[in-house]
C-alpha cells in the first residue's frame, strides 16, 4: 500500500460480538507496517424452563407441565460488581413459551442474574434467582419450580428413628389413604 491514513474495518463473523472497534484508522509511513488488532468474544446462551411443581419438592417430574406467560428478566451486575435488584442493569427480559421453556441467545461471556417474576395464584419452590457464569460457547440454565397456592401434598414414609421427618433411608410407603 501506498504512505497514508486508511480505515481497516472487519466484518463481525456470527456468533460473536465485538470487543473492540470493528473499524481502525491506521496510518501508513513511507517503508512501514502497521499491525492492527480486532478482539471479538464468543456470544453463548442462557436457558431454562419454568414448570408447575405440583408436588412443591424443586424437582421436576415427568407429570408436571412447563408454565408458558412467566416473565424471566436478564441482568447483569450494577456498578459495584455485585448483582442487588436495586442497581442491576437489565440485558433482555422475555416471557416463557407454552411448553414453560425460555431463552436469551448470543450473550457475551459474564455472569448473570436470571429472575423470574411469580406468577399469581403460585408460590416459588426453589429460588426466583439464579446466578449464571456464562462461558465462551456454552449455555448455561436457569431453572424454575411454581407451585399452585391452596395445594397440599402428603407424602407417607416409614420414620425409622421416630423425630417425625423423612430422613435419608427412610423409605416411602405406597397404597395408603390420606384424607384432608
Amino acid at each position: 500500500l501506498a504512505p497514508g491514513a486508511y480505515l481497516v474495518r472487519i466484518t463481525l463473523p456470527a456468533g460473536f460480538a465485538p470487543v473492540t472497534p470493528l473499524e481502525q484508522p491506521v496510518l501508513l509511513g513511507d517503508g512501514s507496517a502497521v499491525n492492527v488488532s480486532f478482539g471479538l468474544q464468543p456470544l453463548s446462551t442462557i436457558a431454562g424452563q419454568v414448570f408447575a411443581d405440583l408436588n412443591g419438592d424443586g424437582v421436576r417430574q415427568a407429570q408436571e407441565p412447563g408454565l408458558g406467560g412467566v416473565a424471566v428478566a436478564l441482568y447483569r451486575a450494577g456498578p459495584a460488581g455485585i448483582f442487588d435488584p436495586a442497581t442491576d442493569v437489565l440485558v433482555a427480559e422475555m416471557s416463557s413459551v407454552g411448553d414453560g421453556t425460555y431463552h436469551f441467545l448470543d450473550q457475551p461471556v459474564n455472569s448473570y442474574a436470571v429472575r423470574m417474576r411469580v406468577l399469581a395464584g403460585y408460590t416459588p419452590t426453589m429460588p426466583s434467582q439464579v446466578v449464571v457464569n456464562l462461558a465462551p460457547f456454552w449455555a448455561a440454565a436457569a431453572n424454575f419450580g411454581l407451585q399452585p397456592l391452596n395445594t397440599t401434598v402428603a407424602t407417607t414414609f416409614e420414620d425409622l428413628n421416630g423425630n417425625g421427618m423423612q430422613d435419608v433411608g427412610e423409605p416411602p410407603l405406597a397404597g395408603l389413604q390420606v384424607v384432608i
